[in-house]
């Protein structure tokens, strides 16, 4: 669901081919989306300055090993963009070999959350989550030329991630094309990504919420 080139030199773990680190990473962005007010009704996507969510981040290679790790995202400010006020969202990795920091802009719409990969030169913007959410709804996010991942809501479930329970949690599967990704995740009201599975060339990433803060 997200990013391409230099951040995908940040990640050297020597399991992956270019394309499966730009791909995986891509969809890293999109790990601890949430949901809010402040930019919109939807409250499966938040988007306001301040929120800040931790995750714990599995990793388990092709040939078996295990790698624990934490992923933080927290949305900094705001900045202007070709003359369009978007949402500031900076990703960190601990304990992940390769992996550092990323920055991501989003600014939310009626129709869909649309981002900018903060890597891309040419600063070009796509849609990353259709709105509003509902069972059955499906949408394409392409954030380059050779990425496509198709993205259908399941269910609507309760969610039990450690000793929380998260009610009337949307399930969101992708596949995309060739190479890249597939997965799924589910994303809990007014605090977004809970857990996500995605798998890509033998290899398998879980991620966990750990906690969120910032939401007022």
């Amino acid at each position: 669901m997200r990013l391409v080139a230099a951040v995908a030199e940040l990640w050297s773990l020597g399991v992956a081919t270019r394309t499966m680190k730009q791909t995986v990473i891509l969809l890293l962005l999109h790990l601890v989306s949430v949901a809010v007010t402040h930019a919109g009704e939807d409250i499966y996507n938040p988007l306001s300055v301040g929120l800040r969510w931790e995750a714990s981040v599995d990793f388990t290679t092709p040939d078996g090993r295990t790698i624990h790790g934490t992923a933080i995202r927290e949305i900094a400010g705001t900045e202007v963009i070709a003359g369009t006020t978007y949402f500031k969202s900076v990703t960190r990795f601990n304990d992940i070999p390769g992996m550092t920091q990323f920055t991501t802009y989003r600014r939310k719409t009626k129709d869909g959350i649309y981002a900018i990969n903060g890597f891309d030169p040419q600063k070009r913007e796509y849609l990353e989550t259709g709105l509003p959410l509902s069972v059955g709804k499906t949408w394409t996010a392409a954030p380059s030329d050779k990425e496509k991942t198709v993205f259908s809501v399941e269910s609507q479930e309760t969610v039990t991630v450690g000793n929380r329970k998260y009610e009337k949690c949307f399930k969101v599967n992708y596949r995309s094309d060739g190479p890249s990704p597939s997965g799924y995740f589910y994303l809990a009201p007014n605090i977004g990504n809970a857990i996500e599975t995605l798998k890509q060339g033998g290899a398998t990433f879980q991620f966990t919420l750990k906690s969120f803060s910032g939401n007022k």
